[in-house]
């Protein structure tokens, strides 16, 4: 059986041997939010279609998806922020 002590450290030690290692794989990278009015896609029927459209095309061009907010006004929905990165190289920026 674990002791208190012993959950405590795992705990400690594995965010940053996690971010670690992920720090020194990243290197420069470029980063891009987007607002998606709903409006453009059709309301909740094709957007998500049209979605994974702007997705596809993005990741074409070497961006990645990372996130998405859902933006709403008086319980209604308005759009999303999406975001994407681009590995680039360091002290420049395109587009």
């Amino acid at each position: 059986m674990y002791t208190m002590g012993t959950l405590l450290a795992v705990l400690l030690l594995f965010p940053v041997a996690g971010f670690a290692q992920t720090s020194t794989a990243l290197g420069c990278q470029e980063a891009r939010t987007e607002f998606h009015d709903v409006s453009g896609f059709g309301r909740k029927d094709t957007a998500a279609r049209n979605m994974t459209k702007r997705h596809t095309e993005l990741a074409a061009k070497g961006w990645r998806f990372v996130d998405m907010e859902v933006y709403t006004e008086n319980n209604d929905l308005e759009g999303f922020y999406v975001s994407y990165v681009r590995p680039t190289a360091c002290g420049t920026t395109s587009e």
